[in-house]
């Protein structure tokens, strides 16, 4: 079949008008002259903004324990479900020691050296002190050499909970369960991720029920930022997919070492362009993810759509999200450290 398109008569008037240009001489430049097609759905060619200069994130300190809404500097709310929560003094310094001394720092950055790098998507298993270790790069969407490595059986997962307790993890599950509402917290899912190069930041949420959060902060830093000023990380500021051309911009976000990131419903966020590689210098932070599993139903569909990790298995998932507390509203003597009951 063939396609006919009437270009218009502004673009037929363009055209004599470049042509008496070149017939006088006055140009030599070739033809050139932009035209509208209504032929594809307008959310194909929707855009998403970007503000330059960019907004900027709202980091005023916060003390051990405090925890805000994530704001732009212009007062705005990112959404009601990311939050900024000061962290204890050391904490991060602490995971950073824990994981050095389990040796953890060392793999990381041993399997990003280019005679290392695992295949997109592929996946190892290693054993660390006693426990085993799932280890895996991210998905081609990603466009980068990020990858994380988490616990897969229950003695790695209790060393993890173990060192975020005594690091002061308490303390952040605190502010956080009262801040948003919640009964409870139960983590799961902690991880080690970390990369030198990403080509795009490739958007996404990783949580879009309330009462689940994937908490964020660093342990080792670059310091270093791309040629469009942007380092660490990005959060979107909009979510209606539908207004993607009027209300969806990055906003650039640098991880700070006293602070974590708590990103709840549509939460959006991707790691922005940058390329460490040939520098030594890599970026690694902790990522853990924590609920609220009171409602069988939100566990239901939760659990339905469940694709990473292999631990805890599928057949215990249930039981370890509901039956594992790391927080309680109404019991204080709830801890991270304490031992959970083991669900391989």
């Amino acid at each position: 079949e063939e396609l006919f398109i009437d270009y218009g008569p502004d673009f037929e008037r363009a055209l004599q008008e470049h042509q008496a240009a070149v017939d006088a001489g006055t140009t030599k430049q070739p033809f050139r002259h932009e035209i509208g097609l209504d032929i594809f759905p307008a959310k194909w060619l929707a855009k998403q903004k970007r503000n330059q200069p960019f907004p900027a994130w709202d980091t005023s300190k916060l003390g051990a324990g405090n925890i805000a809404k994530a704001r732009l500097t212009d007062g705005r709310e990112i959404t009601d479900r990311i939050f900024r929560i000061g962290l204890p003094e050391g904490l991060s310094y602490n995971m950073k020691l824990w994981s050095d001394e389990m040796g953890i720092t060392d793999l990381m950055e041993s399997w990003l050296q280019p005679n290392r790098l695992m295949k997109i998507n592929s996946e190892e298993r290693v054993r660390i002190n006693g426990g085993n270790w799932w280890l895996k790069r991210f998905s081609k969407e990603w466009e980068s050499n990020l990858y994380y490595i988490s616990p897969d059986d229950d003695v790695a997962n209790e060393q993890f909970m173990h060192a975020l307790g005594e690091a002061g993890m308490d303390e952040v599950l605190e502010a956080l369960g009262r801040e948003a509402g919640l009964d409870s917290l139960s983590m799961y899912y902690p991880s080690f991720i970390a990369m030198t190069q990403s080509q795009s930041a490739f958007m996404h949420s990783d949580s879009e029920q309330d009462e689940i959060f994937n908490l964020i902060f660093p342990v080792v830093q670059t310091n270093f930022t791309n040629s469009a000023g942007v380092d660490e990380a990005e959060i979107v500021l909009g979510m209606d997919p539908d207004k993607a051309g009027d209300s969806v911009f990055n906003v650039p976000y640098k991880y700070e070492a006293e602070h974590a990131v708590a990103l709840g419903t549509n939460g959006m966020h991707g790691t922005a362009p940058g390329d460490y590689r040939g520098t030594g210098k890599f970026r690694m932070v902790v990522s853990v993810y924590m609920g609220d599993f009171k409602d069988d139903d939100m566990l239901d569909q939760y659990i339905s759509e469940w694709q990473d990790p292999p631990y805890p298995r599928p057949w215990n998932l249930r039981q370890a999200l509901k039956q594992r507390k790391h927080w309680d509203a109404n019991d204080p003597t709830v801890k991270c450290s304490l031992p959970q009951k083991n669900f391989v």
